[in-house]
C-alpha cells in the first residue's frame, strides 16, 4: 500500500471520461491491477492513445501495440510455466507525473518457484491516462530467469 498522494506531494489529474480527479499513483495502480489480472480491456482503458512503451531496446507506440506487447508476454509465460502469479508494488514516486512500479511474477514449474522482478517508470498524462512506460532493467534478473529456465528445460521461442 502506498502513501496517500498528498503525502508524496503529488497533485491530481483529471481522468477525462469519468470526470473525477485521480492522482498519478491511483492511475498507475489501476494499470498495475489490470495487468496483474490479465484484463487487457482495463489495461487499454488506462492508456493514452499515443502511449510509448520502451522495453529491451524496442519501443511500442500506441495503446493497441502496448496492449499487444503485454498480452504476448502473458501468453508466453502461461505457455512456459505451470503457474504464473502476478503482483506489484509502488516503489517510488516523487512529485510529478511519473511513478515507479516493481512488478513481481511468481513462476512455478515442476514444483519449483522463481520470483522475477521488472521495474517500470510509468508517466501519467495531464488528462489522467498513461502516456509513457519505460522498463528499467533490474540487475541480474535476466540471468537468474535464464538459469531457472535452463534448470527446468525451458526455452524462449
Amino acid at each position: 500500500m502506498s502513501a496517500p498522494p498528498e503525502k508524496l506531494g503529488i497533485s491530481t489529474v483529471n481522468t477525462g471520461a469519468e470526470g473525477a480527479d485521480v492522482s498519478p499513483i491511483d492511475m498507475v495502480e489501476r494499470l498495475a491491477e489490470a495487468l496483474d489480472a490479465d484484463d487487457f480491456d482495463r489495461v487499454e482503458a488506462c492508456l493514452h492513445p499515443d502511449v510509448d512503451y520502451r522495453i529491451g531496446g524496442a519501443t511500442h507506440h500506441g495503446s493497441a501495440a502496448v496492449v499487444a506487447s503485454y498480452r504476448t508476454g502473458s501468453e508466453l509465460a502461461q505457455r512456459l510455466f505451470d503457474q504464473v502469479d502476478y503482483g506489484h508494488t509502488i516503489v517510488e514516486s516523487a512529485p510529478g507525473p511519473t511513478v515507479r512500479v516493481d512488478f513481481s511474477d511468481l513462476l512455478r514449474v515442476s514444483g519449483a518457484l522463481f520470483e522475477h522482478h521488472s521495474v517500470q517508470d510509468i508517466t501519467v498524462h495531464s488528462n489522467g491516462t498513461i502516456i509513457a512506460i519505460v522498463d528499467q532493467p533490474v540487475a541480474g534478473q535476466r540471468e537468474l530467469l535464464d538459469a531457472f529456465m535452463d534448470r527446468h528445460g525451458l526455452r524462449r521461442p
